[in-house]
């Protein structure tokens, strides 16, 4: 799979490229079962590579970006659950998906589908997975970002930023509260170990 990545980097992306749009085709199916975690991240980073390259062919980059952003923000009737994904490939397929959002510039957001993917971000913000939460922060500060440049409704954007960073907030102080309380409890362990050994 990477080498398809590499593929586009080389040729390009173009019409008369059709073993890459085969490759593409097949990739994105590919997506669906998510075999492993390997070819999983293996795929997502063929397929922002190949967004990259391929940044003029609008539709294409489109389609990849919203096949990936399923992977992430769940829509009633999706065939892959995103509770069911490693950590690793959520994490994955939000940086292939903030790749490529930045490398169109948000082009292929409006305002509707930019609100249910804060929305989304922001309700992975709630997972415990550093790598997770670390992704979903670049992820929205990506779409905050181009939220400005696309000059979307300023009160509200500014309304919806304040709320998320708040829950940020919260949340980064309950992950510090839990990781406090697993070193008292490790410091503990080992004061117990040295005790009896």
């Amino acid at each position: 799979m990477p080498s398809l990545g590499l593929l586009a980097l080389t040729a390009g992306y173009c019409d008369e490229n059709l073993e890459l749009q085969d490759s593409l085709t097949a990739m994105l199916k590919a997506l669906d079962p998510l075999v492993s975690i390997v070819s999983s991240k293996c795929i997502l980073d063929s397929l922002a590579i190949i967004a990259f390259v391929g940044e003029e062919y609008t539709e294409e980059t489109k389609t990849i970006a919203d096949r990936i952003s399923q992977l992430i923000v769940q829509k009633p009737g999706s065939s892959v659950e995103v509770k069911k994904l490693s950590p690793d490939v959520i994490a994955s397929a939000i940086s292939a998906w903030s790749f490529i959002l930045t490398t169109m510039g948000g082009e292929i957001l409006d305002f509707n589908h930019w609100k249910e993917l804060v929305s989304g971000f922001s309700s992975l913000l709630e997972r415990t997975d550093p790598s997770i939460l670390m992704a979903s922060g670049e992820a929205l500060a990506a779409l905050f970002e181009i939220a400005t440049s696309r000059h979307f409704p300023y009160d509200f954007v500014e309304d919806l930023k304040g709320r998320v960073l708040d829950q940020m907030r919260y949340d980064m102080i309950n992950l510090l509260s839990d990781i406090e309380n697993f070193l008292v409890v490790c410091i503990g362990l080992l004061y117990r170990i040295d005790l009896y050994c």
